[in-house]
């Protein structure tokens, strides 16, 4: 079941990333005010977020999606590209997805690989903004951010216990 288009951007407005490097350095990225931007942004490049969970934004079970998501990490080891960790999180807790961060690729390689994996839209952080970017129409929903540190470790394991409750 799809949301009305103004309650989606709130709930993606409501979402937060998990970004973990390949070295274990986590980061919670948060949502702020357009224009306001705090905590350092870390990179030389764009950091865009891309899931392969409920594909066209039909839930299926977590065991597919966890089928989904290594298919996503082969893929992008495929392609030589480092693996690093991009969750995104309900501001609520009630859901997560995995999903990839890729670094230094241009937003409409991205966007076309997310149309592979039927998704509706990718996130991507940036030195000025944390914005959702819808997949078909290239729509951009624009916030500020706020990065704040987590516990390092490496990527995909979930000491926080975002998927306890989902799986």
């Amino acid at each position: 079941m799809s949301l009305p288009k103004k309650e989606l951007v709130e709930a993606w407005r409501r979402t937060w990333l998990r970004i973990v490097d390949p070295e274990g350095h986590a980061w919670a990225i948060h949502g702020a005010d357009q224009g306001h931007t705090e905590g350092g942004f870390p990179l030389d490049h764009p950091v865009h977020v891309l899931t392969s969970w409920n594909p066209a934004s039909t839930q299926i079970p977590d065991s597919e999606n966890q089928d989904r998501h290594l298919q996503l990490i082969s893929e992008v080891t495929t392609k030589n590209l480092s693996i690093w960790e991009g969750t995104g999180v309900a501001g609520n807790g009630e859901w997560a997805e995995s999903g990839v961060a890729l670094i230094g690729l241009p937003l409409e390689e991205v966007i076309e690989w997310a149309k592979r994996w039927q998704q509706d839209a990718i996130w991507e952080w940036h030195p000025n903004g944390l914005a959702v970017v819808e997949c078909l129409t290239g729509q951009r929903h624009e916030w500020g951010w706020i990065r704040t540190a987590l516990p390092s470790r490496p990527p995909f394991e979930d000491p926080e216990g975002i998927f306890s409750d989902h799986e």
